[in-house]
This record gives structure tokens, C-alpha cells and sequence, in this order.
């Protein structure tokens, strides 16, 4: 059985940073700016949601939303580019990109498959996550004692459900990470065929991406600190201003191309470990 090196798994994120940038710089300016644009989008909205408490108030935003639809597909796109120019670079496809890793092509419909694929295995559980929560919402609005202490039992049963699943999402999610390389290494949407190829490896995987995702929680909370400090100088105001809005959302989104190449390079090493020889077709059919 193959095995996983978490402290090489770690060598190779950070290592594909910088080769990720020069195969795919142009996809990853690109993600940037749709990235940007959408946080500070929706750093705009975040007064106004409380005072939705009318149809007029609703409607009186309605306009607001109008240019979600294109800044989402802005977003996807830009993002499954690069993914798509990012994995090829990694698993010896860099010749299929296109110039500074800009393309649509058939690994990026793939990839949306692939992750379609999941999100469709995972909604029975969003469901039910959204049916508890919309339940507890009305209790809460009801004001009633027999409401509250419906809202207490929800809440209960919620927390056991949490502390329960936690552990099941977060194991099933780590054997499966390695499907957006199999995809793009197989020529064809790979989901749950990766499960036997992680088998024995989950805390390498697990401590790799910790590892990762602590340099990530490590930018966040820099952009946190800088967006109170902006905040502090110019004081508390009923509406953000430019700097407030542009700072934060600035630093969220370079962390968010940074540390890509890197997420895309851990996960192309742990698949690259456990890619399957001779056998593929029996693993990947």
C-alpha cells in the first residue's frame, strides 16, 4: 500500500507556489480580481441585511443584488481556470494550458463535474443542516415559551448531530481531497474512486493540510487585525468606508491565489504518491 509523507506533502505546497505563479499567473491575476471584486461586493452588503424587515426595505435593496449572477459566474470561472491550469502544470500537463494559464477547455468542465458531483452527495445533508436552523429561527421568532423551549430542544439535538457528524465529514472530506488531481490526471471526472487510494494515509493527508490551512487562518486573522485597525482610526461609522471595504478584502483575496497554488500542489503530491500504476483502470472504473 502506497504511503504519504506529510513532511514532503508539506515541501511540495509550499514549493509550488512560486512554479504554480509562473504556469498560471495570468489565471491566477485573473481569480484575484474576480475575488476581490465579490468580497468587496459583499463587504457592501453587510449593514443592510439586518434591516430587511419589511417588503419595501427588501425591495428597496433588490437592485443591489442584480450584479450577483455575473460576479458569481466571474468568480467560478476564473477560479476552475485556474485549478484546471494549476493541476496540469503539476501533473505534467503544462503543454495543454493555455497562455499565462488562461483556458476553458475540457479539464475545466471536468473539474465543475466533479465538484457538482459532491455538492449533489452533500445536499441531503445542507438540507436537513438549513430545515434545523430555519426551525429554530421561527421559535425564535415566535417569542412564545413553548417556542423557546422547542428552540432548546432543536438546538440540543443539533449540537449532538454536530459533534457526531464533525468527525465523519472531516474523515470522509480528507480520503476524498485528492479527487480534483485524478480528474485532471484521468481525463474524466474521478469523486469517490479516489477513496481507495487514500486508504491507510488519513493523518498524513489531515497534517498536511493543517498545516496549510494554518498559514491560511494565519492571513486571515492578519486581515481581521487590519480591518479593526482601519476601522479604530477612522472610527466607527453606519457605513464603511473606502478603506474599510478595500483593505480587508484586498489582503482576503491576494491570500486566497497565494496559498492556492500551494493547496493545488499538496494535492497533486499526495495524488502523484498514491496514483495507481498498471491497475488505474480497475481503481478508476
Amino acid at each position: 500500500m502506497a504511503k504519504v509523507s506529510a513532511s514532503a506533502a508539506i515541501g511540495a505546497a509550499f514549493n509550488s507556489v512560486g512554479s504554480g505563479w509562473r504556469a498560471a499567473w495570468g489565471a491566477l491575476l485573473l481569480y484575484l480580481v474576480a475575488n476581490f471584486t465579490f468580497q468587496l461586493w459583499a463587504a457592501s452588503l453587510s449593514g443592510w441585511a439586518a434591516n430587511l424587515n419589511s417588503p419595501g426595505a427588501m425591495a428597496a435593496h433588490l437592485g443591489e443584488l442584480q450584479s450577483l449572477p455575473l460576479l458569481l459566474i466571474l468568480l467560478v470561472g476564473a477560479g476552475l481556470s485556474a485549478y484546471g491550469a494549476l493541476y496540469r502544470a503539476n501533473l505534467d500537463q503544462a503543454d495543454e494550458n493555455g497562455p499565462a494559464g488562461l483556458q476553458w477547455r475540457a479539464g475545466e468542465w471536468r473539474i465543475l463535474g466533479a465538484m457538482f458531483v459532491l455538492s449533489l452527495a452533500a445536499l441531503p445533508l445542507i438540507l436537513l443542516w438549513g430545515a434545523v436552523f430555519g426551525m429554530a429561527a421561527a421559535g425564535a421568532r415566535s417569542g412564545s415559551v413553548a417556542a423557546a423551549a422547542s428552540m432548546a430542544m432543536v438546538m440540543g439535538f443539533t449540537s449532538i448531530v454536530v459533534l457526531i457528524a464533525a468527525p465523519l465529514l472531516i474523515w470522509v472530506s480528507i480520503r476524498l481531497s485528492p479527487f480534483l488531481a485524478a480528474t485532471i490526471d484521468q481525463r474524466k471526472i474521478v469523486t469517490f474512486g479516489v477513496w481507495r487510494l487514500t486508504a491507510g494515509n488519513f493523518w498524513a493527508i489531515f497534517g498536511a493540510l493543517f498545516v496549510v490551512g494554518l498559514a491560511a487562518f494565519g492571513v486571515s486573522l492578519v486581515s481581521s487585525v487590519v480591518a479593526f485597525a482601519v476601522r479604530a482610526s477612522e472610527g466607527a461609522m453606519l457605513h464603511a468606508t473606502p478603506a474599510q471595504l478595500i483593505v480587508p478584502s484586498l489582503i482576503q483575496s491576494a491570500a486566497v491565489v497565494v496559498l492556492l497554488p500551494a493547496k493545488v500542489g499538496l494535492m497533486s503530491h499526495v495524488y502523484r504518491s498514491l496514483r495507481p500504476g498498471e491497475s488505474v483502470a480497475e481503481v478508476f472504473s
